[in-house]
């Protein structure tokens, strides 16, 4: 399976951060190098992430709870999590409940080892449920996850459903939890479908 680089890894936060207008400072350059590593660990020559889903969830749980970046830590671990699955011929899904799901795993206080490994293994099959192999149609999994649950929020704001509406962008969107990224609402949806559709930074 090919690695994402220490490179890859800052081309990607900045291009949060241009997006976002938010710091492209790196808070800890050695957390990149262990960062990029993780997905090959070997306990006692038992590696715990032997599969693509479960080493793109290592480097998606590391990027959001270990905090390398001063800002965009959330949004780079989507986005790096996507170009890794890209790199090893997947592409990955995007629903518009991903914002509320990485808020979740950044929230998770539980960081001894067998609660990271369950965690590490939650973000792992989320990952493989929404993810497509190369030579396969995305159509189904973008309709099912993505573009059902959108015009569902329209069909429910003609039928004048708009407060259910309301309700299911602020949970998916985690307004709840971070009451700032309401003001972000649309940079953080065109985000999400660049990441889906892979025009944030690779070609």
């Amino acid at each position: 399976m090919e690695n994402l680089t220490e490179a890859e890894i800052l081309e990607l936060h900045d291009s949060v951060s241009k997006l976002f207008n938010i710091s492209q400072v790196t808070k800890d350059p050695g957390l990149i190098k262990s960062i990029i590593e993780r997905p090959d660990t070997i306990f006692s020559n038992y590696s715990p992430y032997s599969e693509i889903f479960s080493k793109a969830a290592s480097i998606m749980e590391a990027i959001i709870r270990w905090h390398p970046f001063v800002d965009g830590n959330k949004r780079t671990a989507l986005l790096a999590t996507a170009y890794y699955l890209h790199k090893n011929d997947y592409s990955l899904i995007i629903p518009l409940s991903m914002v509320r799901f990485t808020v979740l795993i950044a929230k998770n206080q539980d960081n001894d080892q067998e609660s990271t490994m369950k965690l590490i293994d939650e973000i792992s099959q989320y990952l493989q449920k929404l993810s497509v192999k190369k030579g396969k149609s995305v159509i189904p999994k973008v309709w099912r996850y993505f573009l059902f649950p959108l015009i569902g929020l329209v069909l429910s704001s003609v039928f004048d459903l708009g407060r259910y509406s309301t309700r299911k962008i602020a949970q998916w969107m985690a307004f709840d939890i971070y009451p700032e990224y309401e003001r972000e609402y649309t940079n953080i949806l065109k985000f999400l479908v660049k990441v889906m559709t892979g025009n944030m930074s690779w070609k």
